[in-house]
């Protein structure tokens, strides 16, 4: 009888072990996405830097060119 009680709580336990690791799983796969979100909108403003960076650039050198 006590045989079979602790059978039965080991069975839960182990229950209870592979819920805690797919929960695990679960919140790093959140945080994962978390974290990309996260830097899209620096990478954006990169680009946005890039872009304006690059137009100015261009209409310097057409500046420069017309004065020359």
């Amino acid at each position: 009888m006590l045989l079979d009680q602790l059978s039965a709580i080991s069975y839960q336990l182990s229950a209870i072990s592979y819920q805690l690791s797919a929960i695990s799983y679960q919140l790093s796969a959140i945080s994962y996405q978390l974290s990309v979100i996260s830097h899209q909108p620096m990478r954006y403003a990169h680009a946005t830097r890039t872009a304006i960076s690059l137009c100015a650039t261009r209409t310097l050198r057409e500046q420069l060119s017309a004065i020359s």
